[in-house]
């Protein structure tokens, strides 16, 4: 039983806890499965089962009333597009959702790692989801919020006052007014009620790392910029002891930085930026993706294969980038090469159509025909519809591979 004695507190550091970032997790919960795989949801209106946006949609249209169907739906999601971050997002909203207790475990722990390892696993997507965009908009962010005191209602006494989430968001902290009309995509409200928090306390560096989001999402590039070097700055002055989470480590700002810079145009920026990642963390493999994108739009075949081999030898367990490393290999025409990080990204992540044909393609080029028929079949029935094209142009193939096997087995 939640004690009102203590809940005004308790509500700060919740709310602390919703709109703060997540602690490191550590490399076993760094996406990896720890629970049984979920059957894919039944849509109740006309959708293609192989797409992922429909299982993503449809876990938006359930996550209010469903929780736990809608988690389903995003896990699909995430398998069918293991490189879109929204479902990974989403999906730990709709856990928590789904579970109350962990929900005000969650909250009252804050930062702490003091979680199961299915949770830290849950946690952990969403620093997976802010490594494929930084600048992710967590609009679903309030409705935790909103379940919590939902939560607090329903445990409390019948005669006991529980403020409602509007009630303490229109009397709370200006940085918490702002969190939450940054969440309802207020970005112009949001920026200006960060800057009222930081105008009282400059030391409040998620506070201006959530201004420059503001910034992004309005937008205004140059200013999120601004903010997220303040805030780099501001870390460099701080103990670096006392970090306990990667939202706000330099060498994730400073990709971030990148990210804006590429947004912008600014190639020579992107890459001094992603350079100064790297320095910070020689580890953060999204750096070095980020520098053999920018090789690749440069035609520097050599050092995008160098840094994408950087990348697998620090997170080979990612079958996006497998299939992104794989198709680098092969428009550099070493098939061998390509073919081996397709395979092992359908091990990886059988769900995931991309990979299937180009690896029926080598193979098939290298006249390994049953090898090839089955990548050819699996691709096919796995693709969305949205790949006419190349279900058209790998079903032609099929039939010719099978009628061709026919006529050597029938001699």
């Amino acid at each position: 039983m939640l004690r009102l004695a203590v809940c005004r507190r308790g509500i700060a550091l919740a709310l602390l806890a919703v709109a703060a970032p997540l602690p490191t997790l550590g490399a076993q919960a760094k996406g990896k499965k720890v629970e049984s795989v979920p059957a894919r949801p039944r849509f109740t209106v006309a959708r293609d089962s192989n797409s992922a946006s429909s299982y993503y949609y449809h876990g938006l249209s359930v996550l209010g009333n469903r929780p736990r169907e809608a988690a389903d739906a995003f896990y699909w999601a995430m398998r069918l597009d293991p490189e879109w971050a929204a479902p990974m997002y989403a999906r730990r909203i709709a856990f928590y959702l789904a579970d109350r207790r962990q929900l005000i475990d969650m909250m009252s722990q804050g930062r702490t790692d003091k979680r199961s390892a299915a949770v830290k696993a849950i946690d952990s997507l969403q620093y997976a989801a802010t490594l494929r965009d930084p600048f992710l908009h967590r609009a679903l962010d309030r409705m935790l919020l909103e379940a919590l005191f939902d939560e607090f209602a329903r445990r409390s006494r019948p005669d006991a006052m529980v403020p409602t989430a509007g009630a303490i968001l229109s009397n709370g902290s200006l940085d918490i007014r702002a969190w939450y009309a940054y969440t309802l995509g207020q970005m112009g409200s949001a920026i200006d009620l960060y800057a009222q928090a930081l105008k009282k306390n400059p030391k409040l560096i998620d506070a201006r790392i959530m201004r420059a989001h503001a910034f992004y999402h309005d937008a205004q590039f140059d200013s999120a910029r601004a903010e997220l070097a303040v805030a780099l700055d501001s870390l460099r002055k701080r103990d670096e002891t006392k970090l306990s989470h990667q939202y706000d480590s330099k060498a994730f700002l400073e990709y971030a930085i990148g990210r804006i810079h590429s947004r912008q145009g600014d190639i020579e920026g992107a890459r001094a930026a992603y350079g100064r990642a790297l320095s910070e963390d020689l580890s953060f493999f999204m750096a070095h993706a980020a520098l053999g994108d920018i090789a690749i739009a440069q035609h520097d075949t050599a050092t995008a294969l160098g840094e994408y081999e950087l990348v697998i030898q620090l997170e080979g367990d990612d079958a996006a980038l497998r299939y992104q490393y794989g198709a680098l290999l092969f428009n550099a025409a070493k098939y061998d090469a390509a073919a081996e990080q397709f395979r092992k990204a359908i091990e990886l992540d059988p769900d995931y159509v991309k990979p299937y044909f180009p690896l029926a393609y080598v193979r098939d080029g290298m006249g390994a025909d049953a090898e090839a028929i089955a990548l050819y079949d699996g691709y096919v029935r796995r693709a969305p519809a949205s790949d006419g094209p190349r279900i058209e142009q790998a079903r032609t193939r099929l039939a010719e591979l099978r009628a061709s096997a026919q006529q050597v087995g029938s001699k």
